[in-house]
């Protein structure tokens, strides 16, 4: 018998960003925040299936808001969403409108966040 299988997931988010249409060439992608002191090759995230989008689920607890972004390489490229907020998104809603925008996602009690995002854009790929 599976005694995990029947234990219900900790609470955490499971980021997915698509890297498809960024057209970078990059060793790894990762996620930071101030919730890693914003490293720059730490929370790497993975392609297992080749499909252009990299993931990776981080536990935290519920309540907690984390700030965040993408960036490739440890900061040899990093997603710039500000362009995106000053027409209006609202995928970064931590900003100043002119140096930085910052993604946001809040923990919940129970099965993980999932987070679908696009790398520096608040848009889908096409």
């Amino acid at each position: 018998a599976c005694k995990a299988c029947d234990e219900p997931m900790p609470p955490g988010v499971i980021f997915n960003v698509d890297m498809s249409c960024s057209n970078l060439e990059f060793g790894y992608v990762a996620i930071t925040g101030p919730f890693s002191n914003w490293c720059g090759n730490c929370n790497q995230l993975s392609d297992p299936d080749g499909d252009g989008i990299y993931q990776a689920t981080f536990l935290f607890d519920p309540g907690t808001v984390l700030e965040y972004k993408y960036q490739v390489d440890n900061w040899a490229n990093s997603e710039n969403l500000v362009d995106d907020m000053v027409a209006g998104a609202t995928c970064a809603p931590l900003t100043d409108y002119e140096g930085y925008a910052n993604r946001q996602v809040t923990v919940t009690d129970g099965p993980p966040v999932v987070v679908n995002d696009t790398y520096n854009s608040c848009a889908a790929c096409p």
